[in-house]
């Protein structure tokens, strides 16, 4: 599998970051206490879920580490681990309070 390119992605970020300010704007009336968002790329709609839900603990998950180094540039104060999304459980850091991730 070839990496993720995060300037090429970016090129195209609003119409990538449309789809979580949809999904964000349909459940802000009912804030998290938690959310992970898999697949983060570089942070752009990790940071739609920060702006929306500022008290919500956060992590951020991706399987590319260019994305996640471009993620952690973007947005310091969150905690983004590279991990394949389809392995990972809410249980690994949210349930137990472990955040180390399945790698």
């Amino acid at each position: 599998m070839s990496e993720w390119n995060p300037d090429l992605y970016l090129k195209f970020k609003n119409e990538r970051t449309q789809p979580a300010l949809d999904r964000v704007n349909r459940i802000r009336h009912l804030p998290p206490d938690k959310a992970a968002d898999l697949r983060c790329g570089p942070g752009s709609s990790t940071a739609v879920l920060r702006d929306a839900f500022p008290s919500a603990q956060l992590i951020e998950i991706d399987s590319s580490e260019l994305m996640i180094r471009q993620a952690r540039e973007n947005i310091r104060s969150l905690h983004f681990a590279m991990t394949m999304p389809e392995i990972w459980t809410a249980a690994s850091c949210f349930i137990s309070g472990d955040s180390s991730l399945p790698r």
